[in-house]
This record gives structure tokens, sequence and C-alpha cells, in this order.
């Protein structure tokens, strides 16, 4: 997964703290795992003159299985799982993965919101605008109502806040994760569900949106990894969210607070359940080895 990149070491382009080129430079809270304890782990290679080589020395772990080939948005993948006799194919021939990176919402990606808002399946963001949260009294998310949300939401954005970030496959708008400090969501403050756990300061995590088109690739989860990092790089150290947790499944209009498994799998752990089907859950975020040493 390449998130938002900056500048990295020995001219490596670093994206959201993932280096492209050594998997084995992860964040303190993924380490090094057996491999024997997890199914379907895989060792990254690439491809160079004398055949495949192990990216990392060997030692690095992905849990996504592949073998990658070539450059730029697309490349080829192989993937491979790690069984007691080596890596074995787990697949057939080549595959493609859509590159897919997060931007922070700024002035520069307000048209790629508009865009990725404007595609079908949409009606509730086209309504709300990630504002709902941030108002206290009746707040209305119907169609009418929207043109002015969006009028206020591109004010904060003017005015230097960052209120979410926007996913991208292939340079496509896909998605959408609004996030920030758990205070700018002042409806959170009178939930029944969602007011406060104790004093601890969090960032909230209140919507997650991908585009109907676009559904079923695991960009939701991809988002999300981007969030984490994009709030470890903003020296947040507690992240909150307020999944879905019910048997039956919802219609997708309504899970943009997302599912538990969704954040189960990125390492939130509920911490306190005020409804039947709605919980509180949270991770703590370390910062990063570079940060710890500067």
């Amino acid at each position: 997964i390449l998130l938002a990149s900056g500048a990295g070491p020995a001219g490596r382009e670093v994206f959201w703290g993932r280096v492209q080129a050594d998997h084995d430079q992860w964040p303190p809270d993924k380490q090094r795992l057996d491999l024997h304890a997890i199914e379907d782990g895989v060792f990254p290679h690439k491809a160079t003159a004398a055949g495949w080589d192990d990216e990392g020395g060997g030692a690095s772990f992905r849990t996504k299985p592949q073998m990658r080939v070539g450059s730029g948005t697309v490349g080829c993948v192989f993937p491979h799982k790690a069984t007691d006799a080596g890596l074995v194919p787990s697949g057939s021939g080549c595959q493609t993965a859509a590159m897919f990176e997060v931007r922070p919402l700024t002035e520069q990606t307000w048209s790629d919101l508009e865009e990725l808002f404007d595609l079908p399946g949409g009606s509730i963001v086209r309504g709300c605008w990630c504002m709902f949260y941030r108002k206290v009294g009746q707040v209305s998310v119907s169609k009418a109502a929207g043109p002015g949300h969006k009028k206020e939401l591109h004010a904060l954005v003017r005015s230097g806040v960052t209120p979410g970030l926007v996913g991208y496959a292939d340079r496509t708008p896909v998605g959408w994760i609004s996030l920030g400090p758990r205070e700018e969501y002042r409806k959170l403050e009178r939930s029944r569900v969602m007011k406060p756990v104790d004093d601890t300061p969090v960032w909230s995590i209140v919507c997650t949106f991908v585009a109907k088109v676009h559904r079923g690739q695991g960009y939701q989860y991809k988002l999300l990894e981007g969030a984490i990092d994009f709030a470890r790089d903003q020296g947040v150290r507690m992240l909150e969210a307020y999944p879905v947790d019910k048997p039956e499944r919802s219609h997708d209009d309504f899970m943009f607070f997302g599912s538990r498994s969704l954040y189960e799998r990125a390492g939130f752990r509920e911490v306190v359940r005020r409804s039947p089907t709605r919980l509180v859950m949270r991770r703590a975020l370390r910062p990063r080895a570079s940060a710890v040493l500067n």
C-alpha cells in the first residue's frame, strides 16, 4: 500500500511511514511475526537479473502475499504463501494491482472529493458532507441541505483545517475517511452511544466512504490504514471509532461508521458498549522509531 509521499532516506520515497523499497522498515506496531503462527504469510520479492530476490534481506514480513514486477501505478503481482517448505505460489500467472494512496483534503484535492461524492451511491455523503457531527441541535442531511454543508466543509478546508483524507486507486478518487480531534465533532459530546469514555485525548473517525463502483476491493481497509498513519504523523496517540456490530448486514449507505471487523483487523479493541449494535473502539499509536530517535 502506497500512502501519501514525502522525502525518505537515501533518496527513497516514503509513503506515510512505508518505505517502498524496504519492507522491513515498518512502524514499531508492525513487528516481525512468526510465520508458523500466521496463515498465508508472505515475504515480498522483486525481480532481479539473477532471478527472484527477497526485499528486505529475507527477514521482513508482509500480511499480503505478493511478488511484484514493474513500476508505475500498476505492477505485476504473483501471490505466494509461506509453508514449511518455503514460498509456494497461491495463484496462477500475473495479476494487476492498483496503486493506492491517501491525500489530505486541501484546496488542491477538493475537486477530487467533489468528483467522488458525485458518483452513484453517494446520496448520504452528498447530503451530509461530513458536517453532521460537527454541529449541535437538529441537523438535516437531506438533498436540500447538501449545498449548505458543502460550503461549510469547504470553508473549513480554506481555513487550514484538514477534515479528512481522500483515497486514490491509480490516481482516481475512490474513497473518503473523516477524522480529527474529538472536540471538533461537537455532537459526540451529547451522544448516548459515543459520549466520552474518559479524559484521554483522542482523534475520532466518524465516517468512511467508498463509492459504489469501487466497493469490494478492500479500499475501506486501505483508507483506514492511511488514516492511522496520518494520525500518527500528526502526533496522535489514541484513535477512537464507533463501528456497527450486529449479525445481519446493514445497507451500505448506513455503514459510514464501518464495521467491528474492519477496525479489529486494523488493531482496534472494544473499550465500551452502550448499544446492542454499536460500540466504541480504540487503538493506541506509538511514535515512529525515527521520531523517537530524533
